[in-house]
């Protein structure tokens, strides 16, 4: 059934907030996408969850003056930003980020002070994408995604987000499933990958060894996995085909950085050396560094050479083994790389130690805080792709722990997600 709605605010998500009180008199928080601040609209309600009710604006009645024509038909699934004046798209998310942080004064003075970094590419920057193959009635796979408002996969064009190079690969894989015609149930996903020097690598996974004939598989740059298909979509059983090339490096601060199909690496490069320039001012020749989560060791390489040491904690066996091979293929001499667990390697963090966190979107594990607020080393650099889960964490250091520098970065131009990194300085104890 199609409501309507006014637009009050964006929710910390990035979709338009509204609010809608049930036939029990309780007022629920409604996050619309395709809406902005200041519209009316009709919507669809697409799922609810706890307090929040998820939805779709089907029609605006009052466009907002920062609505403009999406690049992309699938944008409410891939970028839903696509709607929003480019020019003012750090200035929101800055909006967001301060909301987020509304119980940190400190760290929302600091933002407030600074400029979200961006080098305006709002498009052909993503590095990596995860394409899902959709069938037509006539048998012909096309690139999917699943949809915002429909059930189950629909068929995109390849990502105006990702560089050209990646998506002719994807194009090409493609290419191949339709020529070898594999049944819709034998196949899953795919994964590729690019870099700022056009290399290029990918991955897919089938759900039945027998999806096609291995022995005439024409890529030297992709691999091919087994995965059972009541698991996630990119889980490996087996490598039922390893290529020539297994991997693809990228440079950042005059290193090179080794990574595979199923490491870990920022998706947006030219941003993240901005990153890593902001991080190694908070460093000095004494100390020694724990770097957490630290994919093939982007982070902990860039500034080993201005630390004493730095130990890399993984736990991808992959990302892992990547960046013990980074380590010897740019001479670091300090530094080490551990494959495990963040949270099965507390010993490490230490009262006179660095630490360094870029944890996935769920942020850090409740045993880390726990021992954070145990040993309270002296600096903490917490780097992360979600804001909300950052908050949340910070919030419990925020007795022992001062603020000192606070920045967001544009790594996902036409979405509403923002990278965030903030420095934290143990109190005196």
């Amino acid at each position: 059934m199609t409501k309507t709605a006014t637009i009050i605010d964006f929710n910390t998500d990035g979709s338009g907030k509204a609010l809608f009180t049930n036939e029990k008199g309780k007022e629920k928080v409604l996050h619309i996408w395709n809406s902005i601040p200041g519209e009316n609209v009709e919507y669809e309600i697409l799922k609810k969850k706890g307090d929040k009710i998820f939805a779709i604006a089907e029609k605006i009645s009052n466009p907002s003056p920062l609505r403009i024509e999406p690049l992309e038909y699938c944008f409410t699934s891939s970028s839903p930003w696509q709607i929003i004046d480019e020019t003012k798209e750090d200035d929101l998310k800055k909006e967001i980020a301060l909301l987020v942080f509304k119980n940190h004064t400190e760290i929302q003075s600091l933002l407030k002070e600074s400029e979200v970094f961006s080098d305006k590419i709002y498009f052909r920057y993503r590095q990596k994408m995860e394409y899902h193959f959709f069938e037509d009635d006539e048998k012909l796979f096309h690139l999917g995604m699943f949809g915002r408002k429909e059930k189950g996969k629909i068929p995109i064009p390849p990502s105006a987000l990702a560089t050209k190079e990646l998506n002719d690969l994807a194009v090409k894989i493609v290419d191949f499933i339709n020529k070898v015609k594999p049944g819709r149930k034998q196949i899953k996903t795919m994964i590729v990958r690019s870099t700022g020097t056009g290399e290029t690598i990918g991955g897919i996974f089938i759900t039945d060894r027998e999806a096609f004939d291995l022995k005439d598989f024409p890529f030297e740059n992709v691999f091919v996995y087994l995965s059972d298909p009541r698991s996630p979509a990119s889980t490996i059983q087996e490598i039922l085909f390893t290529p020539k090339k297994t991997s693809i490096k990228e440079n950042l601060s005059d290193l090179s950085f080794a990574h595979g199909v199923m490491s870990f690496f920022q998706v947006n490069p030219k941003i993240f050396e901005e990153t890593l320039k902001d991080i190694s001012n908070f460093l000095d020749t004494k100390d020694e560094v724990v770097d957490f989560y630290s994919g093939v060791g982007s982070i902990g390489l860039s500034i080993a050479k201005k630390v004493k040491s730095v130990v890399l904690v993984e736990e991808n066996k992959e990302a892992s083994d990547f960046g013990e091979f980074n380590i010897k293929e740019n001479n670091i001499e300090n530094a080490t790389g551990i494959n495990s667990l963040s949270e099965k390697l507390l010993d490490y963090i230490e009262k006179e130690k660095v630490i360094i966190f870029d944890p996935p979107r769920s942020g850090l594990h409740p045993k880390i805080i726990k021992t954070v607020l145990k040993t309270l080393p002296k600096k903490i650099i917490y780097l992360s792709c979600n804001i909300e889960t950052q908050a949340r964490d910070i919030e419990a250091f925020k007795d022992f722990y001062t603020p000192v520098f606070a920045k967001l970065y544009n790594f996902f131009p036409r979405t509403p997600h923002v990278e965030s990194l903030v420095v934290l300085e143990r109190k005196s104890l």
